[in-house]
């Protein structure tokens, strides 16, 4: 017996990869959570790139830019 046969799924649809066409509806409470979700890591991806903050850096300039490229990345989302 195959894993396929368990679930009854149709021949031609084995080899069928589905497609994300934006036909799941999302209630408001699921946006909420997905917004969120993505807000936090967005922040944590730019908190991430503020630990660099006190390091050394080759030029007074590029330590510059990485601060405020690391503050841009973590408030503007």
């Amino acid at each position: 017996m195959q894993l396929i046969d368990l679930f009854n799924v149709p021949t031609s649809l084995m080899l069928r990869v589905p497609t994300f066409d934006g036909s799941i509806k999302l209630g408001h409470w699921d946006k909420m959570v997905i917004q969120f979700a993505a807000l936090s890591m967005a922040t944590i991806f730019g908190g991430i790139h503020c630990l660099a903050w006190p390091f050394t850096f080759v030029t007074h300039e590029e330590q510059l830019l990485w601060r405020i490229c690391a503050l841009a990345i973590t408030g503007i989302p």
